[in-house]
């Protein structure tokens, strides 16, 4: 990646070989680490530990704040009150919340970059529906609001700043 910075905001899926361990070989607790093995530290990377969000100008991001489903960044944007960008989901979605004051918030789920025939704790056909690959581009002004744009992936194609991104062709 060219970026100046890589925030990587622990999961779910992160926290299970700890949850494992305790349940069922806390004689190894310690020993394996999803941080050492993903060498967060030496790779100069911030570590966001599941639960908590990292703060960027007037950006949140965090894993999530326990919303699913098809409103999730509804439910995120009134629990958490502030712009938040969250995952969790692998759904894109966006949902402005504004008060009486005229303060103005979002919550956006940028969707995934999975395999969703990885997926096995769903039907098949749910899993295609409900999922979506993309990311997201935030530009900082010099107020710290955050400009979000989701790029969406369609049959392996993306398109940043006018520039096409296509998947290389896998041989079969």
């Amino acid at each position: 990646l060219k970026v100046p910075e890589v925030i990587y905001c622990e999961g779910n899926h992160e926290t299970r070989l700890q949850r494992m361990l305790v349940a069922q070989a806390p004689q190894l607790l310690g020993m394996v680490d999803v941080r050492d093995m993903l060498q967060i530290d030496r790779r100069g990377w911030t570590w966001v530990p599941y639960g908590t969000h990292h703060r960027i100008g007037k950006l949140h991001f965090t894993h999530d704040i326990g919303h699913c489903g098809v409103y999730a960044a509804r439910q995120s944007a009134m629990a958490f009150g502030h712009n938040l960008i969250f995952g969790h989901t692998h759904r894109a979605q966006a949902h402005y919340e504004s008060t009486v004051n005229g303060d103005r918030h979002v919550a956006w789920t940028m969707g995934w970059l999975g395999d969703p025939t990885a997926i096995d704790y769903q039907h098949r056909a749910k899993v295609m529906r409900n999922s979506q690959h993309g990311f997201g581009i935030a530009h900082l002004d010099h107020h710290g609001n955050g400009w979000v744009h989701f790029v969406p992936i369609i049959g392996g194609t993306c398109v940043v700043d006018g520039v096409i991104y296509r998947a290389p062709k896998v041989a079969a």
